[in-house]
């Protein structure tokens, strides 16, 4: 949950999501897989993948799994990307996600762009740091920058 919402709402739609998304996209595993597998809009398809990957935890999200393949083979085919190619770019997304990146990402980017969430705490990653070489100061909060708007 950022700002009393799921984190995955941030994606695709919004600035903030689409500013999150392209920072996954400079992430090592990420590139690796769009380095495999070129794509027409590497940000959107990680935004797709990231809708299934989140999206799909939710309990009955999916009326049918059957559509829900379909979905996933059309978005696929939209982006260039044959079926292990969107596997690929999928099994990246879950890694990014079950390791907290994606959030930290996500809060990162809301931090930047002054949001606060009871002031959100931000803990030094330096697995956030060395993936994305993006440095977030160690328990500051946006009280204590100087720009709270929360």
């Amino acid at each position: 949950m950022l700002k009393g919402l799921p984190s995955y709402c941030y994606d695709k739609h919004t600035q903030t999501g689409k500013a999150a998304l392209s920072r996954a996209c400079a992430l090592k595993a990420v590139r690796k897989v769009f380095n495999e597998y070129p794509c027409a809009d590497k940000r959107e398809a990680l935004g797709w993948a990231l809708f299934y990957e989140e999206g799909g935890r939710i309990e009955n999200e999916f009326l049918s799994t059957q559509i829900g393949d379909v979905e996933q083979r059309f978005v696929a085919h939209r982006f260039g990307l044959p079926g292990e190619g969107w596997l690929a770019v999928r099994g990246a997304v879950a890694d990014v996600v079950a390791s907290g990146l994606m959030d930290e990402i996500r809060a990162y980017v809301l931090e930047r762009r002054g949001y606060c969430d009871n002031c959100i705490q931000f803990r030094d990653s330096t697995a956030l740091s060395a993936a994305t070489r993006i440095c977030i100061p160690t328990q500051q909060t946006m009280i204590e920058s100087g720009t709270h708007r929360g």
